[in-house]
């Protein structure tokens, strides 16, 4: 044999080897699944309500509410009563830190007239849970209190707690 033929037998080889040398040094491509699931989920903050110094007359306070909220969530807020003795959402009742016997009426409301006692979302009268719906982002709700005037409570301090609940 030829050096020339050797060269021609060497080519073809080459021709024919190089489909399976060049798949063989192609990196592998395989593929990564990434998943996630975004689910409904809530948080709640709040400033206090200060009402200041009781002097027989009515005193109108307001704080804030924060809710942030997974995007598209809809959801609504509920107050409790507070924690006084038989206190209602009709009916809240902050309690003296001194006696606990002693108690300040006051109420909180929906809307800057008032008038929407702001609920439990429970059965009691002229109550109705608003349905919100999230954007992701925090958003700010305002909560107006009133104490009504010429209630005849001892001096002191008067304190409740009322619970915010988020029902999403």
């Amino acid at each position: 044999m030829t050096i020339k033929k050797i060269f021609q037998i060497l080519s073809i080889s080459s021709i024919l080897l190089l489909p399976h040398i060049t798949s063989a040094i192609t990196p592998m491509q395989p593929s990564l699944e990434v998943s996630a699931e975004v689910v409904a989920s809530c948080t709640v903050s709040a400033q206090p309500l200060s009402f200041g110094q009781y002097l027989l007359a009515k005193i109108d306070a307001t704080t804030n509410l924060s809710v942030t909220c997974t995007n598209g969530t809809q959801y609504s807020i509920s107050l409790s009563p507070g924690g006084a003795t038989n206190a209602t959402t009709e009916t809240r009742r902050m309690t003296s830190v001194n006696n606990s016997n002693d108690t300040l009426g006051y109420q909180l409301f929906k809307d800057s007239g008032r008038t929407q006692v702001w609920g439990d979302n429970s059965m009691e009268p002229n109550q109705s849970p608003t349905v919100y719906s999230a954007t992701g982002t925090a958003q700010t709700y305002t909560v107006y209190g009133t104490i009504p005037a010429d209630q005849n409570s001892p001096i002191g301090d008067y304190r409740d707690t009322v619970v915010i609940v988020v029902n999403f």
